[in-house]
């Protein structure tokens, strides 16, 4: 039995692991979606969210698994928030796993990454709110996480989102993931209209290990959840090949 915790991507929640970590439960196994700070549930004020506070409450995850060597999951923004915690605090993982998720160079910040398009926007609605968060519309959320659901579950999904915190991309981590002694997994979506299809394609290289496609949208765990969960268990079982 693997432990698998699952870390959301931004304006996220531990709701969008659900279904997938359903899946897995039922396969046997242990699943841990959690909420980031200022995400889903949790209360913590916006404006005192940073990346080293998302690298806590990772680390106060991993730290519940005890003696288990887990298999850390992160989903897009993630990539950065795991990267961080693990700079903070080093421990043994069984595997890491990405899926759709930035992979960031030493030195460079998650917001180097935004698309030109909207680099700008996220600036101009951070400044605008009282908080230094942003959330973006239904119409752009519509066409670059959900895309590849139906017109109601993208409207349901989106009314789940919170605001994002921009402090949390204006930090860099020195940690490069690709330093990591666990086997590697990037799993890229090639439907995803966030990052594009190029970009996950570039940080599977920057992550190394092993590569896998899958026909989904950038929220695959909401689109896919079974397949996902599948994906996860199959590369588990294969890391002493890696």
């Amino acid at each position: 039995m693997a432990v698998f915790v699952l870390v959301h991507g931004g304006s996220h929640g531990g709701w969008c692991w659900e279904a997938c970590a359903d899946q897995l439960r039922l396969l046997g196994h242990e699943a841990m979606p959690f909420d980031l700070p200022g995400h889903g549930d949790d209360r913590t004020p916006r404006g005192q969210v940073t990346l080293d506070r998302y690298a806590e409450r990772i680390n106060e995850v991993l730290s519940r698994c005890g003696s288990k060597s887990p298999v850390l999951v992160g989903h897009s923004l993630a990539g950065v928030g795991i990267a961080r915690a693990l700079e903070l605090h080093p421990r043994t993982l069984e595997r890491l796993v990405l899926v759709a998720a930035l992979v960031l160079e030493p030195g460079e910040r998650a917001i180097d990454r935004i698309p030109n398009d909207r680099r700008p926007l996220y600036h101009e609605l951070a400044e605008a709110s009282p908080d230094g968060s942003f959330s973006l519309t239904e119409e752009i959320t519509r066409r670059v996480f959900f895309n590849d659901l139906s017109d109601a579950d993208a409207a349901r999904n989106h009314a789940r989102l919170t605001p994002q915190p921009l402090a949390v991309y204006l930090k860099a981590p020195t940690l490069a993931l690709s330093s990591l002694p666990c086997p590697k997994h990037y799993l890229a979506c090639q439907k995803d209209q966030a990052l594009g299809l190029e970009s996950n394609l570039l940080y599977a290289k920057r992550l190394g290990g092993s590569l896998s496609l899958i026909d989904a949208g950038h929220d695959v765990m909401l689109s896919e959840p079974v397949q996902l969960a599948e994906c996860l268990i199959q590369h588990c079982r294969n890391a002493d090949g890696d």
